[in-house]
């Protein structure tokens, strides 16, 4: 009865340690740092929607970019943005 009253003589029922904090570097550069857009590779884009090739195939000339970050870049060599609806 006195463990259940008074848990912090319980060693079982003491919650468990708290994870450790990342520091704020680690928590800001997760993963791969961003690089920025050659000129040559906006031209691999370009030619690539220029040519009918999808994302896939386009994003497969730059191993390094995903599809969406091409088509991303894409969208802003074009000048296009989303538009918020609101």
């Amino acid at each position: 009865v006195a463990d259940i009253l008074n848990p912090s003589f319980a060693p079982n029922m003491l919650s468990p340690p708290l994870s450790p904090k990342m520091d704020d570097d680690k928590m800001l550069h997760q993963g791969k740092p961003r690089s920025r857009f050659s000129e040559f590779e906006d031209a691999i884009i370009c030619e690539g929607v220029a040519n009918g090739l999808t994302w896939g195939q386009i994003s497969s000339k730059l191993p390094h970019r995903k599809r969406a970050t091409c088509f991303n870049r894409y969208r802003t060599l074009q000048g296009i943005r989303k538009s918020r609806k609101r």
